[in-house]
Order: structure tokens, then C-alpha cells, then sequence
């Protein structure tokens, strides 16, 4: 999501995360600082350190990146002027509203979901549909125009109130673009 806000500073402005696991949104809240020139500084401070320390070429090229990143947003208008990180369940769309209490619509829902590879599901996995399909109808009865979700391959997602735009395939994962019928 850094990546993107940091693309596409013309048209983001505001940035909700949400995940079931502290640790995750530790990561998030990370990430998002360095969508400031304050934040990529400090960043650019702590990698030109590890440079220092190890003078692995690496973390040199990476402190020259980053103190280029900082430059750059000195110069740009703030890519997000609003950061929300909250810890919620993304197949309970009652702990997703309950964010968004003052009305805020949301325009892109996106659900980078786990695939057993490097992380586990750690919300309820009882009934018959598979988390993913909970997250895709919890966005449906949130009213989200556009949903992205990343998952692991092998799934059949539909959702009557979607129509599927694009299923890519990497490896895997799938990506799946979904639009809001109607």
C-alpha cells in the first residue's frame, strides 16, 4: 500500500489498513511513516547506519535510495493527509464499519489474504465458505465499488453483487479485481 501511495500521490489521500494481527499492523504503521519526508529520513538515517556497521553494499544502495525517496517528497505535496491502522477482522463486516462510523465511504477494498506459505488464517474458519469469499461478501455488504483481493491459488471466487474484471496468476498467488454490480 506504501508503494502505492508513494506512486500515485495525485490520488490517494486517505489510507485505512486494517489486519487481525497486531505484529502485521506494527509493520503497516512502518511502512505508512515513510509516506513522510520525516519518516523516510529516519529511515534513510537508520539504513545509512547499517551501512556504516556492515558496509554491506546492500544497505549502502538502499541509503542512497532512500535519502533520494526523501528529496523527492520534500518536494511533492503529502501522498496520504490521513492514515487510519486498525486492528479489525477482514471477514466481519462489522468490525470494518465500525471504522468507518462517520460515513467515510471506501473506494478500493484491498485483502492481501494468507496462503500457508508464510502466514496462517487466524480468524474463524467455520461454515462453508472459505475466508475469502467472507472478506469478498463483507465488502459487498460494505457497498465497496472496487475490490482487489491477492490470494492463493487454486480458489473459484464469485459474488453476486460483483462482476470479476481480471484474475492474474503468479506463482502462488492470484489476483483478482472485482467491480460492485449496479
Amino acid at each position: 500500500m506504501t508503494v502505492l501511495c508513494l506512486l500515485n500521490p495525485h490520488l490517494i489521500a486517505r489510507l485505512s489498513i486494517s489486519d487481525i494481527s497486531s505484529d502485521a499492523l506494527s509493520i503497516a504503521s512502518k511502512n505508512v511513516h515513510l509516506l513522510s519526508p520525516e519518516g523516510m529520513l529516519r529511515r534513510q538515517v537508520e539504513l545509512a547506519a547499517l551501512a556504516a556497521a556492515s558496509e554491506r553494499e546492500s544497505h549502502v544502495a538502499a541509503a542512497a535510495s532512500a535519502s533520494r525517496l526523501h528529496d523527492w517528497l520534500d518536494q511533492q505535496r503529502a501522498p496520504v493527509t490521513q492514515t487510519d491502522i486498525f486492528l479489525a477482522d477482514a471477514t466481519d463486516p462489522n468490525e470494518i464499519r465500525a471504522h468507518f462510523s462517520d460515513n467515510r465511504s471506501v473506494d478500493i477494498g484491498f485483502a492481501d489474504t494468507p496462503y500457508d506459505l508464510h502466514s496462517t488464517w487466524q480468524t474463524d474458519e467455520t461454515g462453508s465458505a472459505v475466508p475469502e469469499m467472507k472478506i469478498l461478501s463483507a465488502f459487498a455488504e460494505l457497498s465497496v465499488p472496487v475490490v482487489i483481493l491477492a490470494t492463493r491459488k487454486g480458489l473459484k471466487l464469485t459474488n453476486p453483487g460483483y462482476r470479476r474484471h481480471a484474475r492474474l496468476k503468479n506463482g502462488h498467488r492470484a489476483l483478482w479485481i472485482f467491480e460492485l454490480v449496479g
